[in-house]
């Protein structure tokens, strides 16, 4: 089951401006014979229909999935405080599940008599169904991950730093693989000095940082990261003039179109001028790194910070698989809990996988996130 997050934070407002799930249940398949597959998960309203509408007096085979005794608060994903005492004996929450869609072999009237789903599974691999979830309608949730920066610039010493904190609000037993923090600066109001080795300084509790130079941003990589942590890092780069309160607001608030710097854009064409840039004499940037700062600044169109991430072994929606049965006259198939979930966000084309969707995980800075000494 595979689970890809759209997520959208004002950091200016602390608004979630958008949480869903698209979800995908891919099936491997290699079974002999014509055999009856069931599955069932923990949502006991898969569709609309209610229980008192249909009836069935078909028998249903016993659960052939082992599932582990996992306890329950644990492997929900952290909750807001709340003044209200918890109370276990109220029944679990609905989740908003909308917009399924079946693959064709799947028999739609045992969906809506048992709420189990039925099919004859082709060879190989194939999408069995899809799925949305509108996590706005679950407002205790808290997001996977959240990101606290803070742009501070230094203009006697022409200096940016920036601070930036995560911490992880799933459960402590999962990791979260492959993160990417990735951190904006802006050309059009930052134009970051290319002076050697001492252009970017870092420090940060886990990962590495790194700056892109053609992207326009500083990229912290984290290979491992468990739940309920909190990591921090510090990033200093040198500018090459000083920036105002009153430009940066502007552009924020989007009062103003940026245009480009006439000093970068208007390059003379004089055999001096060219040596100088290519030996970086004056401490003057090279060719290629004005070609590409220029490119990148004409393509900021947002100021947003982007994550992407794997959390194996989770879903961000809490639906789960809990029933499973083989049904085969002559082969008699046992079954065995192999199965794998996974919540992710990436919007990179290469790893669209079964979903074809680029989910965004996003969040807007605004004016507080700024401060100019």
């Amino acid at each position: 089951m595979i689970e890809d997050c759209e997520f959208i934070y004002d950091l200016s407002t602390n608004i979630i401006k958008r949480n869903e799930i698209y979800g995908t249940c891919v099936v491997k398949s290699y079974l002999s014979g014509m055999p009856i597959c069931r599955v069932g998960f923990n949502e006991k309203h898969m569709t609309l229909i209610s229980e008192s509408e249909v009836t069935s007096n078909e028998e249903i085979p016993k659960n052939q999935l082992q599932l582990e005794d996992d306890n329950d608060e644990e492997e929900e994903v952290a909750l807001e405080d709340s003044e209200e005492p918890s109370d276990k004996s109220k029944s679990r929450r609905k989740i908003p599940i909308g917009n399924i869609q079946f693959h064709q072999c799947i028999e739609l009237s045992k969906v809506y008599k048992d709420n189990l789903v039925t099919f004859i599974p082709p060879d190989d691999k194939f999408i069995l169904m899809t799925y949305n979830v509108d996590q706005q309608k679950q407002k205790r949730k808290l997001p996977l991950i959240m990101v606290k920066p803070k742009f501070k610039v230094i203009n006697q010493s022409h200096k940016l730093q920036i601070m930036c904190v995560i911490n992880t609000n799933f459960n402590r037993r999962r990791h979260c693989k492959n993160l990417y923090v990735k951190i904006p600066i802006n050309q059009n109001h930052f134009q970051i000095r290319y002076d050697g080795s001492d252009s970017l300084k870092y420090k940060a509790e886990l990962g590495e940082v790194s700056y892109k130079v053609d992207s326009s941003e500083i990229v912290w990589r984290i290979d491992s990261i468990d739940g309920k942590k909190t990591a921090r890092m510090m990033a200093e780069v040198s500018l090459l003039k000083e920036v105002s309160k009153e430009k940066i607001d502007n552009y924020v608030n989007r009062r103003i179109i940026p245009e480009l710097s006439t000093e970068v854009a208007d390059i003379q064409d004089n055999a001096k001028q060219e040596l100088d840039e290519f030996y970086g004499v004056n401490k003057i940037n090279n060719t290629t790194q004005r070609i590409i700062s220029t490119a990148s600044s004409a393509r900021s169109l947002h100021d947003d910070i982007e994550l992407t991430f794997q959390i194996p072994m989770m879903t961000y929606s809490g639906l789960k698989l809990t029933y499973l049965s083989v049904e085969e006259e002559q082969l008699k198939y046992p079954c065995f809990p192999w199965v794998r979930y996974i919540t992710k966000s990436s919007h990179s084309d290469t790893s669209r996988g079964f979903t074809g969707r680029q989910c965004y995980y996003r969040f807007k800075l605004g004016v507080d996130n700024f401060i100019v000494e």
